[in-house]
């Protein structure tokens, strides 16, 4: 049934996107013969190695500089579906049900505990067992929409790199099951509120921490969450900044928030022990 998608149940779909989660996407849709009626991509965050893969594909795309233009709200009129994948901006009250289903979001996170921005990044510097993923439907509100389906796989001390690998390869075959489950009128799980919580997009900032205040395993979760491009944690002592790339527990504790040199390595003192920074740059 479903190499027959758009032959069967004749949807039209658009795809709102910015990097490689999106792509993965298309790759899938593409080897299940699911049609994309077009491609959308943002002109601030635009990302050029994801742009020239999305090239060589045979289907429409277009790069847009904001979403309030009347082109792109009669175009989403036309489809069944709108589909969005990391895309940066903020839709239009308006638009959200122009189309026959309406909206739907690749969330990468449990929700509602990891609204907001960066839900992977912070889910591993959180240390949480398993990492969630959800397929929402779009409503007013960041992330309030209500769940149309979400699963989650076990973190085994993965870093970001391979929680972002593992997530796009789940995503794809979500969002499948999740416009079936559209087609048939599944009843959608509400989200509770109560549980809410919000978080940030990470910046550079984000990724300083003060030894004293930090647990060691907190620092060493914050490097498994911030590898390349994301900005690594760092601390600052007498006026330097100092980036960590690799560090592990050191077995003897020295006093909170100071740091001794080695010839090839920093001992660390952070709240609880100390770390041994096996890879920095001093800034």
């Amino acid at each position: 049934m479903m190499n027959n998608f758009n032959k069967e149940i004749h949807f039209k779909i658009s795809l709102f996107m910015n990097g490689e989660r999106g792509f993965e996407l298309i790759k899938f849709f593409k080897n299940k013969k699911i049609k994309i009626d077009k491609i959308f991509l943002s002109k601030k965050f635009l990302n050029e190695k994801i742009y020239e893969r999305i090239r060589k594909f045979d289907i429409p795309y277009q790069i847009i500089r904001n979403l309030k233009k009347k082109n792109i709200k009669n175009f989403i009129k036309k489809m069944d579906l709108i589909i969005i994948c990391g895309f940066p901006y903020i839709f239009p009250k308006s638009y959200l049900n122009l189309s026959k289903y309406g909206m739907i979001n690749c969330h990468a996170g449990k929700l509602p505990k990891y609204r907001g921005g960066s839900p992977l990044n912070w889910q591993i510097i959180n240390r949480e067992k398993y990492i969630g993923l959800s397929i929402i439907k779009v409503s007013k509100g960041i992330d309030k929409g209500k769940i149309i389906n979400e699963t989650k796989f076990l973190n085994k001390n993965y870093d970001i790199l391979k929680v972002h690998k593992i997530s796009n390869s789940i995503f794809p075959k979500l969002v499948l099951k999740s416009i079936f489950d559209l087609k048939k009128n599944k009843k959608l799980k509400a989200q509770n509120n109560k549980y809410a919580k919000y978080w940030s997009q990470r910046t550079e900032k984000d990724s300083l921490f003060l030894p004293e205040e930090t647990p060691a395993l907190k620092v060493l979760a914050m490097i498994k969450a911030l590898k390349k491009p994301y900005p690594h944690p760092y601390f600052i002592n007498s006026k330097k900044k100092i980036i960590i790339n690799k560090a592990k527990i050191f077995n003897r504790k020295i006093k909170p928030g100071t740091i001794k040199y080695n010839k090839r390595s920093i001992i660390l003192g952070c709240k609880d022990t100390s770390l041994k920074l096996l890879s920095f740059k001093v800034d």
